[in-house]
Parts: structure tokens; sequence; C-alpha cells
């Protein structure tokens, strides 16, 4: 072109009316600016690019003298035949002694027939080490993320398990003890909550009862030997343990009458 050798490529297309030849529409391509292009393109910043024709020839590539040329080997004419069937086509090559992942996929030009073959290989250890570093990555987060997790479990166990179970061993501890005086208040209503709530019904239970046996020593004390309990305000066991409290009182005063009626005889 103008005294310059110039690489080109040509797409050819007839034009038919029906069945009628008509004329061919040619399209002449200088693949000088699509070299540069291709050649510029750096996958993952260390890989190339190459373009094929659909017979093979480098159309572009990131080696300038490669292109022009035919590559016939068998590898390439594999590659070449799973673009017609648009195919990808993704595998492992030894490129100028480097252990290479490749990757080639379909080219089409508008509804031309003709499938041209673009290829991206990149190093396999630059892509291994940015899975390692991918990989690490993901380890450190994962870890970071388990211990997080594993804290707000304790913070989270510790509020609504472990908390409330110290509040029921203290609550036990002093009734098991004979104190009655403490607080047992439960400030939710699940299984926790319900235990703590029994053990405080349980703790009212048993200060009711004790303050019921004071009201009736004072009663007796005042001259009134004939007051009893009621029994019927304490439920079950407790109600039992008053009447029996109330058997038990009777029958001594029944025994001091008895005592003082024979030392007045």
């Amino acid at each position: 072109v103008a005294g310059v050798d110039t690489l080109m490529t040509t797409l050819s297309t007839p034009i038919m009316d029906g069945e009628r030849f008509l004329g061919v529409v040619n399209v002449t391509i200088a693949l000088g600016a699509l070299q540069e292009r291709i050649a510029a393109l750096r996958p993952l910043d260390v890989g190339q690019a190459t373009l094929l024709s659909p017979l093979g020839a480098v159309m572009a590539s990131a080696d300038a003298a490669e292109v022009g040329k035919v590559r016939d080997d068998a590898d390439t004419a594999r590659v070449l035949a799973a673009m017609k069937e648009d195919r990808t086509v993704s595998d492992e090559a030894d490129i100028g002694g480097t252990r290479s992942l490749r990757v080639f996929v379909p080219l089409r030009l508008g509804d031309a027939p003709e499938v041209f073959a673009l290829g991206v290989t990149v190093p396999k250890r630059h892509v291994m080490a940015q899975a390692r570093a991918l990989l690490l990555v993901i380890a450190v987060v994962g870890l970071l993320s388990a211990v997080l997790l594993s804290a707000a479990l304790y913070v989270l166990l510790r509020r609504q398990v472990l908390a409330p179970l110290a509040e029921a061993v203290r609550g036990s501890a002093a009734v098991s003890s004979g104190r009655l005086d403490s607080r047992i208040e439960p400030r939710r209503m699940d299984e926790m909550g319900q235990l703590l709530q029994s053990m405080g019904t349980m703790q009212g239970q048993l200060r009711a009862v004790m303050e019921a046996q004071d009201q009736m020593a004072q009663r007796h004390d005042a001259g009134e030997m004939s007051y009893r309990m009621d029994a019927s305000r304490f439920p079950g066991e407790y109600g039992r343990m008053v009447a029996g409290t109330n058997a038990l009182v009777a029958a001594h005063v029944q025994v001091q009458r008895q005592l003082v009626e024979v030392m007045s005889r």
C-alpha cells in the first residue's frame, strides 16, 4: 500500500438476488491497528491475547513476528474445529516453556459464517498465586468470622443462659441454707425465666408458712390457744405440712390442758 508492505485481511461476501448472482463485496482490513490493540492486552497484567483466522493464520498476537504465519498443528486444528461449533476451549499448554492456562472463544463478524478464534493465555503460576492469595484472604476472613461468632455466642449464652442459671443457683443455695430473704425475680418468660419464677413461688410459699407459724405462736402467747393456721391457703404438700403442724400443736395443747386438769385435781 503506497509502497509499504502491509499485512491485511479480506472479507468477501456475494450479493445475491434469489438465485441470481449480482456481485461480490470485499472489505479489506489492515491488521496493523488490530495488532497494536491485541498486543497491548495484558490479561491479569501478565497474560497475552491472540486472534486466529478461520484457517489458522495469526491475525494478531503479542509476538509481532508471529503475525501472518499459519498454524497448522493438531492443537490449532482442534481449537478451530471447536470454534466452528461455537464451543469454548479451555485447557493448559506449554507456551515458551511456561505452563499456561489458555482459553479460546469463537468470534464472528456480523452474520458472516466464518468463525475467528480469540485466545487468552495466562501463566498458570500467576493464576495459582492469585488463587492462593485469595484463599489466604478467605481463610483469614473465615477465622475472624469464626472468632467474632464465637465471641457473640459466648456473650449471648452468658446473658441468656449463664446469668439466669447463676441467679437460680444463688436462689436455691439461699433456700437450702435456710435464708428466705433473697429476691428471685425472673426478667423473661422463657425456660430459664419459668425456672426462676417457680423458685420464687417456692420461696414465697415457704416464707408464707413460716409467717403463719410465727403468727400462730404470737396468738398462742397472747392466750388464744385455739388458734390454728388455715391449711387451705397453701397448695399441695405445703397444706399437708401446715395441717400436720396444726395437729401437732393441737395435741400439745391437749396434753397441756390435761396436765392442768390433773394438777388442778
